[in-house]
């Protein structure tokens, strides 16, 4: 008897069966997970070695800065070291100076053309964010423009890890969320109680620089970013403590900052 004589119920059930053998081996099956071939132990060893890789740096910068919905861009002449030294020279597009920012260690020291007014007092949080628009303590600061993990994190956090790197719990909802590619860190996420209070993007890297080109910085919750492009670049260069000393024109007036809440 041929299919065509079948009675149609019976063709069907037949279609059907067959159906059922054949989709089988049609139907796309989901792909498994990837498998990291990096354990937790090596990316805990390269973000030790990171730490001890820059000491300083000297560098030429483009920044842009986005806040409240407004943005500007500015050259500025970068110099970082450890532990805690940090200077700003910041020249606008016509190659004016704004402002220069000088921390070494518990001093902050800043001059600003405009005001023929030299500011000095702590590197406090407030301050900082006064002369660079940065809700970042000093600490963070260095650390982030060296490359290196935030003071302490990687000396007393509980590690576990996630699909793309590790993640480092300092207290009771603070995190540090670290993704990796391959052995370099390309983004670093800072969390409490999972409100972002800094996210930072590495990249790209050039060759074997273990430094990159790039530096974009987000801290939502002050609605701030800022992309930081080297132009010029010098690591690991001895910076002098003569270096992070504002040389400030005559006849200029010195103010401590703890009385200067309303001049800028």
């Amino acid at each position: 008897m041929s299919l065509t004589r079948l009675p149609s119920f019976v063709f069907i059930a037949l279609l059907c069966a067959v159906s059922l053998c054949v989709l089988p081996s049609c139907i796309k099956q989901p792909s498994q997970p990837p498998v990291s071939v990096i354990d937790n132990t090596q990316m805990l060893q390269w973000l030790q070695a990171r730490q001890y890789r820059h000491h300083s740096l000297c560098a030429l910068a483009q920044v842009k800065m986005t806040q409240n919905g407004k943005s500007w861009s500015t050259t500025q002449a970068l110099l970082v070291a450890t532990p805690n030294r940090l200077r700003i020279d910041m020249i606008n597009f016509f190659g004016q100076l704004l402002v220069q920012l000088s921390v070494d260690g518990p001093q902050l020291n800043a001059y600003v053309p405009r005001d023929k007014t030299h500011y000095f007092g702590m590197p406090t949080l407030d301050n900082i964010k006064r002369f660079t628009g940065l809700p970042l303590p000093i600490t963070d600061l260095v650390a982030l423009l060296l490359g290196k993990m935030p003071l302490g994190v990687l000396e007393t956090a509980q590690v576990t890890a996630w699909e793309k790197g590790l993640i480092f719990s300092t207290a009771a909802g603070v995190d540090y969320r670290v993704e990796f590619d391959g052995k370099r860190v390309v983004d670093l996420l800072y969390s409490v109680n999972n409100y972002t209070v800094y996210h930072v993007k590495y990249g790209p890297y050039v060759g074997d620089n273990n430094y990159p080109q790039q530096l974009i910085l987000q801290a939502p919750m002050n609605d701030v970013g800022v992309v930081v492009k080297f132009d010029e670049l010098e690591l690991n260069s001895t910076l002098s403590k003569q270096q992070f000393k504002l040389v400030l024109p005559e006849n200029t007036l010195s103010r401590s900052l703890s009385q200067s809440e309303e001049t800028l």
